[in-house]
């Protein structure tokens, strides 16, 4: 049922009984600005005012009516022609509503509101009325105010809980995948120190020229990307690098790349040196490993974070398509490719320098008197590591599945 509503006849079709009443008090409720009525219902209200109603002068009618919404349509249900007649219930009703609508921020209300009030319940009752509802008012203004302040404080204490919980959640994470890492690399280092185990694996070796040696052993082994960012000096082996890797450092496993280190030694005023690290750097390092030398194609056609796992350090010692292993003399120790290799992220520490290697006492010597208060390792001289391994006539044929030649490639 709609709420109780005063109004004037429209319009009046006397043929078919039915009429329109306009809405005054309460305009916009609903989605039309007339209401439908039957004659039937003024009938009852008023047989006189019934029979006398006609087209002409049907505005001057005007009553009291509360209408009920029938298949989707307002329709008149009681009406009352005089004020006097309408239940006191309805009356006080549609007071107390107009009221709370219509009142401004300022407490106000409009003249014909407060005459209208009056007029239903008379000037005193309608003052107690008026500090009632202005005091109800203040409450709903005041509790709407409280539930705002709460919500907006739930609100604040649900995001607030939102979001510990994200980070919660985000540290927990973080921390699960800091401990898989953890335990991989844990993993990875024991298999890479079960291999050297098995292989007997203990040194690492390093060869470059032998006015590298202070400032290496001042600053340890450093890649040459590196190097150039920093300006320091260094003199290369060979112009260029082209493994893709100028951001490592290369070692050998055991034993240098004789291949490439003959074509260095080939110039008799350019001494060269080798340097012995120990083997946990293949575990305590990142480290790519690579069964030949590392601008092959045949290694460069995996990216170098794939070929960082113990399989590959393995790999190092499996039969190699030019020669099977049980068919070489080699040491155990040694990879079966003599240009097998590998490069090291970042920089070797200066300590980790276990021992420097000169092919004659002159060398030495003359290293020496050049640096008389240098703080070295052991400096030991001794070909062992300036002569080819011991299979090396069954390595002199060019590999058929290599397009170039990498023996012209080196580390500085």
């Amino acid at each position: 049922m709609c709420a109780l509503d005063i109004g004037n006849i429209r319009l009046y079709h006397p043929g078919l009984g039915v009429g329109q009443v306009s809405r005054t008090l309460f305009p916009d409720v609903g989605r039309r600005k007339t209401v439908l009525f039957h004659y039937e219902t003024l009938q009852e209200a008023d047989r006189h005012v019934a029979r006398n109603l006609t087209r002409e002068g049907v505005t001057d009618v005007r009553f009291w009516y509360v209408a009920e919404v029938v298949d989707g349509q307002e329709q008149v249900e009681n009406i009352w022609l005089h004020t006097s007649l309408v239940p006191k219930v309805l009356l006080l009703t549609t007071l107390r509503r107009l009221t709370l609508e219509r009142i401004d921020s300022d407490r106000t209300l409009p003249g014909w509101l407060v005459q209208f009030g009056e007029r239903i319940v008379g000037p005193a009752k309608w003052q107690r009325l008026l500090a009632d509802l202005l005091d109800e008012i203040k409450a709903t203004q005041l509790a709407e105010a409280e539930k705002r302040a709460s919500d907006l404080l739930y609100a604040q204490l649900a995001t607030e809980q939102q979001r510990t919980q994200a980070d919660s959640a985000r540290r927990a994470k973080e921390e699960r995948e800091h401990r898989r890492l953890i335990e991989e690399r844990e993993a990875r280092e024991d298999q890479i120190r079960n291999i050297c185990v098995n292989r007997e694996i203990t040194t690492l070796v390093h060869f470059t020229r032998q006015e590298n040696l202070a400032s290496i052993l001042e600053l340890g082994l450093i890649g040459r990307e590196d190097l150039i960012h920093r300006g320091l000096p260094f003199v290369p082996n060979d112009s260029e690098r082209i493994d893709g890797c100028p951001n490592m450092v290369c070692l050998s496993v055991s034993f240098p790349n004789y291949q490439m280190f003959y074509k260095y030694r080939e110039h008799p005023t350019v001494p060269m040196i080798v340097l012995v690290l120990p083997a946990s750097i293949l575990w305590e390092n990142d480290c790519v490993f690579c069964v030949e030398n590392a601008a092959s194609s045949m290694v460069r056609i995996r990216h170098p974070s794939d070929r960082q796992s113990p399989a590959f350090l393995d790999q190092m010692f499996s039969d190699h398509h030019r020669n099977q292993r049980h068919n070489l003399s080699s040491s155990k120790h040694f990879p079966t490719h003599p240009q097998a290799e590998v490069l090291v992220h970042g920089f070797i520490e200066p300590s980790r320098i276990l021992e420097v290697y000169f092919s004659s006492d002159d060398t030495r010597n003359t290293w020496m008197s050049g640096h008389p208060s240098e703080c070295t390792p052991t400096l030991i001289v001794s070909d062992d590591y300036f002569k080819p391994r011991c299979e090396y006539k069954m390595w002199r044929k060019p590999d058929p599945l290599q397009q170039v030649d990498f023996f012209g490639h080196g580390d500085f």
